[in-house]
């Protein structure tokens, strides 16, 4: 399952296997790291707008279903 967030640097939709975050964060807010929240993948990383604790909560959420 595919859970949506918004990116923050596109402010479009991005949709995220939450089987592939290997870690989540908080965006240090400067200019080369926008939005709230930074999640690692095994891709790549990805700045999100959400805040750290809603972005864990729906990651949690569907790998526990």
């Amino acid at each position: 399952m595919l859970i949506y967030f918004t990116d923050a640097m596109s402010k479009k939709s991005i949709a995220i296997n939450p089987e592939h975050v290997i870690a989540v964060l908080e965006s240090p807010n400067n200019e080369e790291v926008p939005g709230n929240t930074v999640v690692n993948l095994i891709t790549g990383t990805v700045a999100l707008e959400e805040k750290l604790l809603n972005v864990v909560g729906m990651i949690n959420g569907e790998l526990h279903k």
